[in-house]
């Protein structure tokens, strides 16, 4: 989903709609009146007619529990969505060779990269007819490091340790381009539950970052 710079969402800032949208779909589970004024960090007064317009537009729904609601498909595509001036069709099929050639880059050199991609798809506007793109959506799977190392003792250090091997992959596929290709993981575009083509690797697959 991209949303136009500058462009109100239901009367209210863009950033600040997509953050309370993020909030609310980490947990995946019903939320109240109350609990959505604190993630819009508005009162009661702004925050409910707010709520009233993201449930005509089927963002959300009531839940089974009276008083409550339920994210749909919609919220969470809400929480993924990019701001800015979009992609042409023919900007994001360019970027989208130099991401490919760049993945097989990263798996052609694993001491510079020790996590490589296993599989890249795309989703969202992509997949649509529309001249005029959000940014490149894309869904990607990493395979652990490929290369020896020494794990420092404490997990904490141990996570943080991998977590930035597979950011430098990451950072190879963005092509220091952030505001024009969105990634995230496969596991994230499965649970949107969004269609996706894969058009790197092959998914699913076991044992995926």
């Amino acid at each position: 989903m991209h949303i136009p710079q500058g462009e109100l969402v239901f009367g209210v800032a863009p950033a600040i709609l997509i953050d309370c949208a993020k909030q609310l779909t980490v947990r995946n589970s019903p939320f109240d009146a109350d609990r959505f004024c604190r993630a819009l960090g508005a009162p009661a007064r702004e925050a409910r007619p707010v709520l009233s317009e993201l449930e005509l537009a089927g963002y959300v729904a009531p839940s089974d529990q009276p008083g409550f609601f339920e994210g749909t498909q919609k919220l969470n595509q809400l929480a993924l969505a990019s701001i800015g001036d979009g992609l042409t069709r023919a900007a994001a099929d360019a970027l989208l060779v130099k991401v490919l050639a760049a993945a097989r880059k990263v798996n052609a050199a694993p001491e510079t990269y020790p996590c490589c991609v296993r599989c890249i798809a795309i989703f969202g506007s992509y997949l649509t007819d529309k001249p005029v793109l959000g940014d490149l959506d894309l869904g990607v799977a990493l395979k652990a490091d490929r290369t020896p190392h020494t794990r420092p003792i404490h997990w904490r250090e141990a996570l943080e340790f991998d977590a930035s091997r597979m950011n430098k992959t990451y950072a190879a596929l963005r092509l220091r381009k952030p505001k024009q290709i969105s990634i995230h993981t496969m596991t994230e575009v499965e649970d949107l539950g969004t269609p996706f083509k894969v058009v790197f690797g092959a998914w699913p697959l076991a044992s995926v970052l």
